[in-house]
């Protein structure tokens, strides 16, 4: 299983990323590329589930991400050296107040 870095502590990774496009969800603890999160942000309220998003490095958030209701928001990084994603981090951070818990 994947590991993760949270807390400075090593855990596993129970996370599933979804690809664009259709795809079968599981039942629990899955990332949705954004376009999907915005289409199906109300249905995330209404069931108990462990939802996110992730972003590309030059993706834009707007108010209809409803970012408030993401359990977890990960960032792509396309290559190691490209650091828009350290940059998406902090503008999560500063503009719309997530602390990376």
């Amino acid at each position: 299983m994947d590991k993760l870095i949270k807390n400075g502590l090593i855990i596993e990774d129970r996370w599933t990323i979804i690809s664009p496009g259709p795809t079968v969800l599981p039942s629990n603890f899955y990332v949705l590329p954004l376009a999907q999160w915005k289409h199906h942000a109300c249905a995330h309220d209404s069931h108990n589930k462990s939802v996110g998003f992730w972003l590309m490095p030059d993706e834009n958030i707007d108010k209809t991400a409803h970012i408030d209701r993401a359990k977890i928001i990960a960032v792509y990084f396309p290559s190691l050296t490209d650091g828009r994603g350290f940059s998406m981090g902090r503008l999560l951070r500063e503009r719309y107040g997530l602390a990376g818990n």
